[in-house]
């Protein structure tokens, strides 16, 4: 972030260079030449095109933009397989038979990584919390600002706040970021 806004500061004075240095260049030469006006036109019109060409640069070195919260939210969620109906054997039992439920899993373990600093962190947590409790799951809160900085760099926390949700000692599904909304976290503790 720091490298595209000192990119875009020289861009800027580029740019204003770029525009003013065109508009002196006919200046002089309409002092020191007869210019027609449509000359004049012509330059401001090129200087626009560059300026504008020359402020579109960074879009070409962009990096392309992260998927949305819900596209995030779907990748690290574990699919839920349900076993595959029985056929029934009359017409009757096929009226009357309800499709088979996938068995609700145990609530396991919700780890959120937070920062005490950082208010969508503490919301996140906050939403955990309730959510958890609700489904009789425990939850284990993580300051990345403690002492915890080597758990949360074992586990891969690059940005908070980060909720996980663990069974068996293994990660099965997280939340990162902007995707720890308070629908998402209550999704991902329902399993």
């Amino acid at each position: 972030a720091i490298d595209l806004g000192r990119t875009c500061t020289r861009l800027v004075k580029q740019n204003i260079g770029i525009a003013v240095g065109v508009k002196a260049l006919v200046v002089v030469c309409a002092l020191a030449f007869d210019l027609a006006l449509w000359v004049a036109v012509l330059a401001d019109l090129g200087s626009l095109l560059l300026v504008v060409a020359n402020g579109s640069r960074p879009l070409l070195d962009a990096a392309p933009a992260p998927p949305p919260a819900e596209t995030l939210y779907q990748a690290t969620m574990s699919p839920v397989v349900a076993e595959a109906p029985r056929e029934p054997a009359t017409l009757y039992q096929a009226t009357q038979q309800t499709p088979p439920r996938a068995p609700s899993p145990p609530p396991g373990e919700f780890v959120v990584y937070y920062a005490a600093w950082s208010q969508p962190s503490m919301l996140a947590k906050a939403a955990l919390e309730a959510a958890a409790a609700a489904r009789g799951g425990s939850v284990r809160a993580v300051d990345v600002d403690d002492d915890s900085d080597d758990e949360a760099g074992a586990h891969g926390v690059a940005e908070v706040p980060m909720v996980a949700r663990v069974r068996g000692g293994a990660v099965q599904a997280k939340l990162v970021g902007a995707a720890c909304s308070a629908s998402a976290i209550g999704a991902l503790v329902r399993g």
